[in-house]
C-alpha cells in the first residue's frame, strides 16, 4: 500500500474534521473534482472553489459534519477509503451516521478527484475490488 497515499489522505481528512479546509484543500490539485453521485442532487464539484462550496453547503445542513477514515485500499493510482461520517441534521436534528465508500484518484501525490459512494461495496467494484 502505497504510505504516502495514506499520509496524504490522513492528513486531508484531519484538516477537514478540524474545520481547516485551507490545508485539506492542499492536497488537491487546482483542478480537481468531487463527485457526489448518490445524493437526490447528484453533482460535481470542481476545482477548490467548487470543493469549499460543497463542504460550506453540507456543513450549514449537517452541522458538525466529520469523516472518520477506518480502511485503506490501495488500487494503483486510486486509494478506496472506509469512511464513517456524521453529523446532526440542522432542521431534523436526527443524529447521523452512515459508513461509505470514498474513490479518490491521484496524479502526482495529489488528489485530483474523490467520489463518495453511499456503499463500500460499491467504491470497491468501481475499481476492481472486493472486501
Amino acid at each position: 500500500m502505497s504510505r504516502d497515499k495514506v499520509e496524504t489522505l490522513l492528513l486531508a481528512y484531519e484538516a477537514f474534521n478540524q474545520g481547516d479546509w485551507d490545508r485539506a484543500l492542499s492536497v488537491f490539485t487546482p483542478d480537481a473534482e468531487w463527485h457526489e453521485p448518490d445524493l437526490p442532487e447528484a453533482a460535481v464539484y470542481r476545482g477548490h472553489a467548487g470543493i469549499r462550496q460543497y463542504w460550506q453547503s453540507l456543513e450549514s445542513t449537517v452541522p458538525g459534519f466529520r469523516s472518520r477514515p477506518e480502511r485503506f485500499y490501495d488500487a494503483g493510482d486510486r486509494m478506496v477509503v472506509s469512511s464513517v461520517v456524521s453529523g446532526t441534521g440542522v432542521e431534523s436534528g436526527v443524529e447521523v451516521e452512515a459508513r461509505v465508500g470514498m474513490v479518490w484518484t491521484f496524479r502526482e501525490g495529489k488528489a485530483v478527484r474523490c467520489v463518495v459512494r453511499r456503499q463500500l461495496t460499491d467504491a470497491l467494484e468501481s475499481v476492481g475490488l472486493t472486501e
